[in-house]
């Protein structure tokens, strides 16, 4: 019989990687699922937390002037933070009224919005609309652009819009295939049609890569999230199980702690409540049975505490970012970049380790010491002296 090689096999107990961003202070949790190998390229497939994935400031396109609104995270198997790192496609389906002078009003369609959802869950904006063919629309909607390359820094896409399709090329040529989400036959496109706008979704119909081989992810759920609290839902990759339990939470702090500054006489609505998660992931079991646990503070609703399968824990405080963030738009009276807003939003403070769940552990780094918290080890000779100090304090200044 072999020896065993650690990192082979099923290697469930080490696919627990969480990082906190020392610039922004951003949470992220990744569980890492045994994906089958396939020919040419493999997908991976992760369960994923991410601390600045519950909602956003933002307004819909055809949303009033000067309007803003908590916007969730469209992606398909997302849910309050907890998303599957699966690729996917999101849009939106608008509308605009017009009152010409000659008949008393007429709507014109558009879809618009199309981000892609890349599979480590990464989002790039494609900058694509679509416009159906209406009478007397299409001089006054955006013009169709079917093919654009878009930037998010080093990462170069090509996306082809078309009627029955779209395509994202990503630079090391694995094409992704959509439907192109903008169908007018369940809803009709015309200008007498009810004004039916929404947000749309779609995983890959198909994946090639750049030898022409159809690629897989392993799997996917019919469904992802709670549905309510308490409820549950399995995730089948490569015939192993993951079962995920989802608890109510709930985040007292809704401020955002927003400073305005304003360059004309409209007005400027800042929205009501405020980013934290209803419900969230409480344990997710393993294939082996085993389980990891989380818990959420009180004020923002983000993770407090992860407890491994071992009894290791890792503890974070949270504490809000002032002026953090910032977004631009035009006021009630349509005046461009009128309505400034800076804001702030929920970071980590401090991140402390324990291996027993109750000594914290200080001066040794989680990446240096992961086989030792996932294992349920302490031997000390295995994170050496000199490791940066694990109890890492930020202090967020305006």
């Amino acid at each position: 019989m072999a020896t065993p090689v650690e990192g082979q096999g099923h290697d469930y107990i080490h696919g627990l990687n969480e990082t906190v961003n020392p610039a922004t202070g951003s949470l992220s949790v990744r569980i890492s699922m045994p994906v089958r190998k396939q020919v040419g390229a493999t997908l991976p497939l992760s369960i994923a937390y991410d601390s600045t994935g519950m909602r956003h400031i933002g307004r819909w396109p055809d949303t009033a002037p000067g309007v803003l609104q908590w916007i969730p995270d469209l992606t398909p198997f997302h849910e309050n933070g907890w998303s599957l790192t699966n690729a996917s496609l999101t849009n939106y389906r608008g509308v605009r009224v017009y009152h010409p002078l000659d008949y008393p009003y007429f709507q014109c369609f558009y879809f618009t919005d199309y981000v892609f959802h890349g599979p480590s869950g990464e989002a790039h904006p494609l900058q694509v609309n679509w416009v159906p063919s209406q009478t007397d629309c299409p001089s006054v909607q955006p013009a169709v652009q079917s093919t654009v390359a878009s930037a998010n820094g080093d990462y170069t896409l090509k996306a082809d819009l078309s009627l029955t399709e779209l395509v994202v090329t990503t630079p090391n040529g694995n094409k992704y295939h959509f439907p192109p989400l903008n169908d007018c036959v369940a809803h009709p496109c015309q200008h007498d049609s009810p004004a039916y706008t929404t947000t749309q979704t779609a995983v890959p119909s198909s994946i090639e890569d750049r030898n022409g081989n159809i690629v897989g992810s392993g799997g996917s759920p019919l469904s992802f999230g709670s549905g309510a609290p308490g409820g549950t839902n399995t995730i089948t990759v490569s015939g192993q199980n993951y079962t995920l339990q989802w608890e109510a939470v709930s985040a007292s702090n809704t401020s955002a702690g927003q400073t305005l500054h304003q360059t004309s006489n409209g007005s400027c609505n800042w929205p009501t409540g405020g980013d934290g998660p209803t419900t969230a992931v409480q344990y997710i079991t393993l294939p082996n049975g085993l389980k990891y646990q989380f818990t959420y503070e009180s004020v923002y609703g983000r993770i407090q505490k992860i407890t491994y399968p071992s009894g290791a824990t890792v503890t974070y405080t949270w504490a809000l970012n002032p002026s953090s963030q910032d977004i631009v738009l035009p006021d009630s009276s349509g005046a461009d970049a009128a309505c400034q807003y800076r804001y702030g939003s929920p970071a980590v403070t401090s991140r402390v380790v324990s291996f027993d769940g109750v000594n914290p552990v200080p001066g040794w780094h989680l990446l240096e010491c992961q086989q030792l918290l996932d294992m349920g080890q302490q031997d000390h000779h295995r994170c050496h002296q000199g490791l940066r100090p694990e109890q890492l304090q930020l202090q967020w200044r305006s």
